[in-house]
């Protein structure tokens, strides 16, 4: 078994995307992937003490379906124990009243559940007006713009790994 779960939900398949980006940067062995909808049951994510976890954001600030499946499935358990960086993908142009909302509810309910959650990320270089993914001015997440910031996707996922490497171990 790896030593990092990767999970993601995803309607478009970007956050998919996303995670393969990241798990170009590590052995076979370190990470491994899986999607929510499919392979990432409750019980595979329950198997790693240290996990990546991503979603977009959708419409009003709201789950993306898998993902909302996910956290019902969840609900009642112990994550204590566990370390969860989050990533989160949104459109600060389009929604950028609601950027990441989302995230907040993953963010809370993890935490509401006992798990350690690590990888913040800087507000700098983005242009939206409020998010529900702020603390203390940073996001709780990392966050990823595809739909107006493509090009800064590959530098904003390595510089990312590197906060969160010590902390899931890797």
């Amino acid at each position: 078994m790896a030593q990092v779960g990767l999970f993601f939900g995803t309607d478009t398949g970007t956050t998919r995307k996303i995670a393969k980006m990241m798990k170009k940067y590590f052995d076979d062995s370190v990470i491994e992937i899986m999607n929510v909808s499919k392979e990432g049951s409750k019980d595979a994510f329950m198997g790693y003490d240290k996990i990546i976890f991503g979603m977009p954001t959708l419409g009003d600030g709201e789950l993306e379906n898998s993902v909302k499946d996910f956290l019902d499935e969840l609900e009642g358990e112990d994550l204590a124990g566990k370390t969860i960086a989050l990533y989160g993908l949104g459109d600060q142009e389009g929604y950028g009243h609601e950027f990441l909302d989302g995230m907040a509810i993953i963010y809370d309910s993890f935490d509401g559940m006992g798990a350690e959650l690590i990888g913040r990320w800087p507000t700098e270089g983005y242009d939206f007006q409020e998010s529900q993914a702020l603390d203390d001015g940073e996001f709780i997440c990392l966050a990823i713009d595809n739909d107006n910031q493509s090009a800064m996707n590959k530098e904003r996922v390595e510089a990312w790994l590197e906060t969160v490497r010590g902390g899931l171990g890797i």
